[in-house]
C-alpha cells in the first residue's frame, strides 16, 4: 500500500532488490521507520494523552461525601443529635460539560493531526535520504571513472614530456589533477558512512547498526498534476491541525462565557439522632433527612469577562495563525514545483541535447586516435565530458526526487494509519 502513497517510492525502488537476501529497499526503510521511529512513537503518545482526556472531560465532578460528629451533642424534641453524614453532587451550569468535551475533543483532533504530519515528516526524511544516498553513490561512481582518465593521462604526458613533446607544467598539471581527483573521491567516500547513519536514525535504528543499502536514482521524472497538488494543499495536516486548535478556542470562549453562570450543587444530608430523653415522645429517635440545594455566586464580573476577551483573542490568533501557515505552504508548493520543473528540464536538456552531442565528439576523437591523428588528451577529455553529462543528468533527477518529495509531503495523500 505504501507504493501508493508515495509516488518516488515506485520511481525508486529498484525491482532487483526485493528478494529477501538483497539490502532492503526504499519501501522497506519506510514501513521499518513507521514502526520504530522514536519521533513517530512520541507523537502517537501525545495523540493517545489527547484523546483519554476527552473521554474524560466531560465528566461530571466526583460527588462530596460529609462526616460530622457534634462536640456536644444537640438535644432536640425527639433526642440528642450525634452524627451528621451529608453526600452532595455539583452540576455545571446547562452546556458546561458539552463544551469542555467539545474542546478536549477539538484538542484531541490536532493531535492526531499532528501524528499525521509526523508521520509525514518520518516517510519524507527517509525518501530524502534515500535520495541523497542514490545520488552520492553516482557521484562516486563518476568520480572512480573521473580517477581512472586522469591515471591514465598522466603516463601519457609524461611519455610525451620525456619526449620532449611536453612541458614540465603539463606533467604537473596532470598530477595534480590526479591527486585532487583522488582527494575528492576519498572524500565522498568518506560521506557515505555518515549518510547512511542518519538514514538509520530516521527509521529508529540504534547508531551501531547502520543498514546496507544500494539506491538508485529515478530513470525519469513524470509530470506532477499542479492542480490536483494545490487542491489537496488544504488537506495538509498542519493546517487541519491549526483548525482544530481553533475549535478547541471556540468552545474554550463558550466555557468562558458559562463561567459567568452559577454552578448547582445537590446534597443530601442525614443526621444520627438518639432516644428522647422522656418516653412516650412521637418522632423519638428518628433520624432527620434534609435535601439541599446551593448553587455559586459569580460575582466578580470583571474577571470573567476578561477570561472570556482572553479566549476570543485566543481563537482569533489560531485562526490567522491557520491561515498563515496556510500562505506559507502555498508558496512553499510553488517553489517546489518551481524546482521541480527546473530539474526536468535540465534532464531533459542533458539528455536530449548534450549527452547525444558528447557522444558524437566522444566517437569522433576515438575513431580519430584509433587511425593515428587523434590527441590521447583530446580522447580522455571527450570521455571527462562524457561523464560530466551523465551526471549532470542524475544531479537534475535527484533535484527533482527532492522537490518531489517535498511536494509530497506538502499536499500528498495520507500516508494512513499505523498498519498501513
Amino acid at each position: 500500500m505504501l507504493r501508493v502513497l508515495l509516488p518516488l517510492l515506485g520511481l525508486l525502488a529498484a525491482p532487483e532488490l526485493s528478494a529477501s537476501s538483497s539490502p532492503p529497499g526504499l519501501e522497506d526503510l519506510v514501513a521499518e521507520a513507521l514502526a520504530q521511529s522514536p519521533v513517530l512513537a512520541a507523537a502517537r503518545e501525545r495523540w493517545d494523552a489527547a484523546d483519554e482526556a476527552a473521554r474524560a472531560a466531560g465528566a461530571l465532578p466526583d460527588p462530596r461525601l460529609g462526616l460530622g460528629r457534634f462536640v456536644r451533642e444537640v438535644e432536640s424534641r425527639v433526642g440528642p443529635q450525634r452524627h451528621k453524614i451529608s453526600l452532595s453532587q455539583t452540576i455545571p451550569w446547562f452546556g458546561t460539560l458539552g463544551a469542555r468535551r467539545e474542546a478536549a475533543a477539538a484538542r484531541a483532533e490536532a493531535a492526531g493531526h499532528r501524528l499525521r504530519a509526523a508521520r509525514r515528516e518520518v516517510i519524507h526524511e527517509v525518501t530524502r535520504l534515500w535520495i541523497e544516498l542514490a545520488w552520492l553513490d553516482a557521484d562516486i561512481a563518476a568520480g572512480q571513472e573521473r580517477l581512472a582518465l586522469a591515471e591514465a593521462l598522466v603516463p601519457a604526458v609524461t611519455a610525451r614530456y620525456e619526449g620532449g613533446e611536453a612541458t614540465v607544467s603539463a606533467l604537473v598539471a596532470a598530477r595534480a589533477q590526479r591527486a585532487r581527483r583522488a582527494e575528492r573521491l576519498a572524500g565522498l567516500r568518506d560521506r557515505r558512512p555518515a549518510l547512511l547513519a542518519a538514514l538509520g536514525a530516521a527509521t529508529g535504528r540504534a547508531p551501531d547498526d547502520p543498514p546496507d543499502l544500494r539506491p538508485r536514482l529515478p530513470d525519469s521524472l513524470p509530470d506532477p498534476d499542479a492542480a490536483a497538488l494545490r487542491a489537496r494543499l488544504a488537506g495538509n495536516p498542519e493546517l487541519g491541525a491549526l483548525a482544530a486548535e481553533a475549535g478547541a478556542r471556540r468552545h474554550e470562549e463558550d466555557l468562558a462565557r458559562k463561567a459567568g453562570r452559577p454552578d448547582f450543587t445537590l446534597g443530601l444530608e442525614w443526621v444520627d439522632t438518639g432516644e428522647a430523653a422522656m418516653p412516650g415522645v412521637a418522632g423519638s429517635g428518628d433520624d432527620p433527612f434534609a435535601v439541599t440545594l446551593g448553587l455559586n455566586l459569580p460575582l466578580w464580573r470583571g474577571s470573567r469577562r476578561a477570561a472570556e476577551r482572553g479566549a476570543a483573542a485566543g481563537r482569533r490568533a489560531a485562526l490567522a495563525e491557520r491561515d498563515a501557515r496556510g500562505i506559507e505552504l502555498s508558496a512553499s508548493l510553488e517553489g517546489s514545483l518551481a524546482d521541480y520543473r527546473a530539474a526536468r528540464r535540465r534532464d531533459r536538456v542533458a539528455r536530449e541535447e548534450l549527452i547525444p552531442l558528447a557522444e558524437r565528439d566522444l566517437a569522433a576523437a576515438e575513431a580519430a586516435y584509433a587511425a593515428g591523428g587523434g590527441d590521447f588528451a583530446t580522447l580522455l577529455a571527450a570521455r571527462a565530458l562524457r561523464i560530466d553529462l551523465d551526471l549532470e543528468s542524475r544531479r537534475a533527477r535527484t533535484d527533482g526526487a527532492l522537490a518531489l518529495a517535498a511536494l509530497w509531503l506538502l499536499a500528498g495523500p495520507d500516508p494512513g494509519g499505523d498498519d498501513d
